[in-house]
């Protein structure tokens, strides 16, 4: 009866560390002047949410971003990118952006301005609930 109580503690372990994994694979690549990204191709990325956190103040989207030497365009907010970020003011989107995720800015209750660029073609399900 022990052995069988091992083993199933053993098994929700196996899952727990599975979804953890998992977890990890979907969140930022690397991080550039405080904002991150996540590689959607070997030249594009998308902005993410920070490992455990959220962002603040005014925030500016560049259109390109460099990292270990390689140039990637910015176009894309992902989903729930900004999400929940309560001191977030002030968004600047460069021009190239393409897609504003679901959920992205939802909950963003200090939002005060955003410009969304004319190069925008996306902007998905809920990206600004809860927006004053």
């Amino acid at each position: 009866m022990n052995i069988k109580f091992t083993l199933k503690k053993l098994g929700l372990f196996s899952v727990l560390m599975l979804c953890s994994l998992a977890a990890t694979a979907a969140s930022a690549d690397f991080s550039v002047d405080g904002i991150y990204y996540k590689k959607t191709s070997d030249v594009t990325v998308e902005v993410t949410k920070p490992d455990g956190g959220t962002y603040s103040g005014d925030v500016t989207i560049p259109a390109t971003v460099t990292y270990g030497g390689d140039e990637y365009d910015v176009l894309s907010i992902g989903s729930s990118a900004f999400k929940k970020s309560k001191d977030l003011t002030t968004v600047t989107l460069s021009e190239g952006l393409t897609t504003i995720g679901e959920d992205a800015f939802s909950g963003c209750s200090s939002l005060k301005s955003i410009n969304i660029p004319s190069t925008v073609r996306r902007i998905n399900s809920s990206a600004f609930k809860y927006c004053i």
